[in-house]
C-alpha cells in the first residue's frame, strides 16, 4: 500500500488519491497518518480528512490543532475542524 511507503512523497500523493475517491474506508488508514514523522504527510493527511468531511476525526484533528510542532500543520488543522464542521 502506497500510504506505508518509504518515500514520504508517495505517501503525501498518496493521501491526496484517496481523498480524491471521497472513500469513507480511508479515513481509518488516514487517521493512522496524522503520527506520521514527516510533516508534509501529516499536513496531506489532515487536509484530507477535511475533504472527507471525517468526523471521526475531529479529535485528532484538535490535538494537532493544539499540539503538532508545524504551525502549517496545526493551520491545516484548523481549517479541517472548520470544514468538517461546516458541512456537519
Amino acid at each position: 500500500m502506497c500510504i506505508r511507503d518509504r518515500d514520504s512523497t508517495v505517501r503525501t500523493w498518496s493521501m491526496v488519491a484517496l481523498g480524491g475517491l471521497h472513500d469513507p474506508r480511508a479515513i481509518e488508514p488516514l487517521r493512522a497518518m496524522l503520527r506520521d514523522p514527516h510533516d508534509d504527510v501529516r499536513q496531506s493527511a489532515v487536509r484530507t480528512l477535511g475533504i472527507l468531511h471525517a468526523t471521526q476525526s475531529l479529535p485528532d484533528l484538535h490535538w494537532l490543532q493544539d499540539h503538532d510542532p508545524l504551525p502549517e500543520v496545526r493551520q491545516a488543522a484548523y481549517d479541517a475542524i472548520a470544514l468538517i464542521e461546516k458541512n456537519t
